[in-house]
């Protein structure tokens, strides 16, 4: 599947602006970057996205990618990451420290993990890979039918939020949000 079709669905969107590096509008395909220290995915053009990056590192390009990985995080590990939700991502800054960030109905909240939280999960499952700053993170989910471990790129992080914060309705989020969650899931790679 394309990048661009990955990150918006099988409903693609229309950007509402034009490129964020030189301005051209843009239709239902494009690229994205990301605002470097700020973690503020913006939509580029193929062409921008592709060759250009501000040479104070002002933008990062994203490269939409997912991959499955083989770590098995338990109840234990859960807990130890103090998060009562069933889904996060973990992103890195470039300071080094990480973060998780928990999509819901309103958005993505970011919460700040304890002291050693992810060194000691990492070292307790050794297939969490180090996380890229700005534009790559670890989804965890422990949903029912999309449980397991992603590295993903940070694009797919904002399209994920988006699901949720579209489809979700009620308490607990609703059987709508439950299967766009599982198809999203399921799209991305098996390990």
């Amino acid at each position: 599947m394309e990048d661009d079709q990955v990150l918006h669905g099988q409903r693609p969107q229309r950007a509402s602006v034009g490129c964020v590096l030189c301005g051209v509008a843009l239709g239902e395909r494009h690229k994205h970057v990301v605002e470097a220290g700020g973690g503020r995915v913006r939509c580029a053009c193929f062409a921008c996205a592709g060759v250009f990056v501000r040479p104070s590192g002002e933008s990062l390009r994203v490269v939409t990618r997912a991959r499955r990985l083989a770590a098995a995080v338990d109840d234990a590990d859960w807990r130890a990451l103090r998060l009562p939700v069933a889904i996060a991502s973990f992103r890195r800054s470039t300071s080094g420290g990480v973060s998780a960030h928990v999509p819901g109905p309103g958005g993505t909240t970011a919460s700040r993990l304890a002291d050693g939280a992810w060194a000691a999960l990492r070292e307790r499952h050794p297939a969490l890979p180090a996380i890229e700053p700005e534009v790559e993170a670890v989804v965890l989910s422990r949903l029912d039918g999309a449980d397991g471990a992603y590295l993903v790129s940070i694009d797919l992080c904002y399209r994920l939020a988006g699901i949720l914060r579209t489809r979700w309705r009620g308490i607990a989020g609703g059987e709508d949000a439950r299967a766009a969650l599982a198809s999203f899931f399921a799209e991305l790679p098996a390990p």
